[in-house]
């Protein structure tokens, strides 16, 4: 916090706060160039500095019983420093929260932790996957991390994995939406390929609904959106329509993505991240699940969903 994701939860929990007698207090994590410009209700405790603070991270699990971990990098352009906030940093700070006997860990992971599918069809458990980039390995690495802890008896966890993050808003103006206000749409391949989106606020709802049920312990999730065969075609036609821009696509070879893959890879290797390329390598491929696990273990249910948005 502050960020897309973590700025949700607040609000969340703010409303939820406000007409309910039960409250939902809060330590708070933000980093220290944030300091004194947050201003939060009473609920919030708020404690400035990073994930491998380990001073601060203690000050701030004072009476906590449960964390929830959303912090990572994804588009900083450095692979260094994106491997050491989602891996490095974040094992520290998970050790801290053991050596302070805090019960249950909440982790937010991600799709790029198995890559993609080469079918198209939904990810299996299964699989033989690899991640995606630095920001897959880094958090792969962690979610082994955590299970290693979780076997060893030394922590809970509960791992919640996403897809391509959306909020209401997000579907208008900015981020990809802005691809889309030229006349035309390039599409890398037929635009038949799945990519399941995962809504913000259904992940606040799958978070406090797997802290509500112990069936959730030492157990990953994915939380994306239930029609998993979304196609990237429908999904620029939604953000077309959305943005009252006339959905005119104009479809490129796959080698564009096999091209943009291997420059991505490249970088990396030379000691570059190219946010760009992350997000175009994989426009043609297919990052998916079916799985609905979740709302089994748990109350949790969809609270918006990619048919009805508008």
């Amino acid at each position: 916090v502050p960020g897309n994701l973590g700025n949700v939860f607040i609000d969340f929990i703010i409303k939820y706060n406000s007409s309910n007698n039960n409250k939902i207090y809060c330590n708070l994590l933000i980093q220290k160039e944030f300091e004194g410009l947050i201003n939060l209700p009473k609920e919030f405790e708020i404690y400035y500095g990073s994930l491998n603070d380990i001073n601060v991270v203690k000050k701030s699990l004072k009476k906590v019983k449960n964390v929830f971990h959303l912090a990572s990098k994804i588009y900083d352009t450095s692979p260094n420093s994106i491997y050491k906030t989602n891996y490095t940093s974040s094992k520290i700070f998970c050790e801290t929260i053991i050596e302070n006997k805090i019960k249950k860990i909440f982790y937010m992971s991600t799709d790029s932790v198995f890559g993609y599918e080469k079918k198209n069809v939904s990810f299996n458990n299964d699989g033989n996957y690899e991640p995606f980039g630095v920001y897959g390995k880094s958090k792969k690495d962690f979610e082994d991390y955590l299970i290693l802890k979780g076997k060893e008896k030394k922590i809970i966890y509960t791992i919640i994995r996403g897809f391509l993050f959306f909020d209401i808003n997000l579907f208008k103006k900015g981020g990809l939406a802005e691809l889309l206000y030229n006349k035309v749409q390039p599409i890398i391949g037929n635009g038949k390929n799945f990519r399941n989106v995962t809504f913000k606020e259904n992940v606040v709802t799958a978070f406090f609904s797997a802290l509500n049920s112990n069936k959730t312990n030492n157990k990953i999730y994915w939380v994306g959106d239930k029609n998993y065969k979304i196609t990237i075609n429908q999904l620029f036609k939604k953000i077309c329509q959305i943005n009252g821009v006339i959905f005119k696509p104009i479809y490129l070879p796959n080698f564009f993505g096999f091209i943009f893959r291997k420059t991505f890879n490249l970088l990396t290797k030379l000691g570059f991240n190219s946010g760009g390329l992350f997000t175009l390598s994989k426009l043609n491929l297919t990052i998916t699940s079916k799985d609905d696990s979740l709302s089994k273990d748990t109350q949790y249910k969809e609270v918006i969903n990619f048919k009805k948005i508008n």
